[in-house]
């Protein structure tokens, strides 16, 4: 989850409490996903997808690499 995570890093409305609800929504999203590294493109893929799903989300900025099981 580590990586997934990084995706929502740097929410920027103007209300702190909307970036904090954002924020936990797409977390809550990733977390359901029971994914907790991302090992492949598609992988990477679908965390984007599901972060970008979530209300009030206008830009995503991913910083997920796709890392396998072995590093």
């Amino acid at each position: 989850m580590i990586f997934a995570v990084a995706v929502v890093s740097g929410c920027a409305t103007v209300d702190p409490w909307t970036d904090t609800r954002i924020e936990s929504e797409v977390k809550a999203r990733l977390v359901a996903q029971h994914e907790r590294t991302v090992e492949s493109g598609e992988q990477k893929e679908k965390a984007e997808t599901v972060a970008r799903s979530v209300p009030g989300v206008k830009r995503l900025v991913s910083t997920l690499e796709v890392r396998s099981q072995w590093q």
